[in-house]
């Protein structure tokens, strides 16, 4: 009867895509965990480190990870001309926070404050932190999560203003 404004069907999509994306992470987390108990000796110091509250904390940290996540899809979604270009394009952005990781396999870095700053690389020296059993710093998780979120909730304002254009309804660029 009332019609939805196009925005609102933007952030419902968001939405729902955040609910699966923390569901699928949780299921994750609890295969990892029994995973590592059913590898008796060999997991058992890294199951004992992986502890609830552990599993908690990376679920925290990666939740600004995950509203970015699901911004970023959304907007390439909406720019993408075509389903097989989007399609391309997301197939090839899960290699942009892996990247981070990447690095750190390769060069051992101290945590300063600027990095926590950065999206992606700030949860992956705070995963590392937290998997290794190491104390974190609630200023640099903060920063993390503030920067993050606040990256995400950019990308959100721009989706919301691209859907508001005619030719995603009707065609045409």
């Amino acid at each position: 009867v009332n019609p939805v404004p196009r925005w609102g069907l933007m952030f419902g999509k968001f939405l729902a895509a955040v609910v699966f994306t923390a569901i699928a992470l949780i299921v994750q987390l609890a295969a990892f965990k029994i995973m590592l108990a059913m590898a008796g000796d060999a997991g058992a110091n890294f199951a004992r480190i992986l502890d609830v509250g552990t599993m908690v904390a990376v679920f925290l940290v990666a939740l600004p990870l995950m509203l970015l996540a699901v911004a970023v899809q959304i907007t390439i979604a909406i720019v993408s001309r075509s389903f097989k270009e989007a399609q391309t394009y997301l197939g090839l952005l899960p290699l942009v926070p892996a990247m981070p990781g990447m690095a750190l396999v390769f060069f051992a870095l101290e945590t300063e404050a600027w990095m926590m700053a950065v999206p992606t690389f700030g949860q992956t020296l705070l995963f590392g932190q937290l998997v290794r059993g190491e104390g974190v710093d609630m200023a640099n998780v903060g920063l993390c999560v503030l920067t993050t979120t606040l990256a995400a909730l950019a990308l959100l304002a721009i989706a919301g203003q691209l859907y508001e254009r005619e030719e995603l309804i009707f065609g045409g660029r």
